[in-house]
C-alpha cells in the first residue's frame, strides 16, 4: 500500500465556540467549511496552507463514542512572522504556553501552547 497524499489534520474538542474564538478571533485564521449540524468546521491560515479540521460531539451523542478524545491529537504547527509578538499577545488573551520559545539557530523558533482541552499546538517562525 502507498499513501497517495495527506489529508487535513483534525482535532476533537469539547467546545466549538471556544475553539473558534482561539483560532479565528485570537490567531486570525479563517473558517473555510462550517457544518455545525455535524459538529464540524475546517480552518486555514490567511495565506492558505493545510487545513485544520475540528470535530465536536453532536448534542445528545454519547461523548465516549469516538476513540479520539480531546487533548489526544498530533501537534499542529502554525507559521507566524514574529513569534515573540504573537506569543506575548496570546498570553495577554489567556492562552497557556508550555515552556519558553525554543530556537534552532538560523532555522526556526517554536513556542508550544494548548487549547482548553489540552490539545497541543506550536507556533513556528521560520528563520531561513
Amino acid at each position: 500500500m502507498v499513501v497517495k497524499k495527506t489529508g487535513l489534520a483534525w482535532i476533537h474538542v469539547t467546545d466549538m465556540d471556544k475553539t473558534k474564538k482561539l483560532f479565528v478571533d485570537l490567531l486570525g485564521m479563517k473558517v473555510v467549511d462550517d457544518q455545525p449540524q455535524f459538529g464540524w468546521m475546517e480552518l486555514e491560515g490567511v495565506e492558505g496552507g493545510s487545513r485544520i479540521g475540528v470535530g465536536s460531539a453532536i448534542e445528545g451523542q454519547d461523548p465516549d463514542c469516538s476513540p479520539i478524545k480531546p487533548g489526544q491529537n498530533a501537534v499542529i504547527s502554525l507559521s507566524v512572522s514574529d513569534i515573540e509578538d504573537v506569543r506575548t499577545d496570546l498570553e495577554k488573551k489567556g492562552v497557556s504556553f508550555i515552556g519558553e520559545i525554543i530556537e534552532v539557530p538560523g532555522q526556526v523558533k517554536m513556542a508550544t501552547f494548548t487549547d482548553h482541552d489540552k490539545n497541543i499546538f506550536q507556533l513556528v517562525e521560520n528563520l531561513e
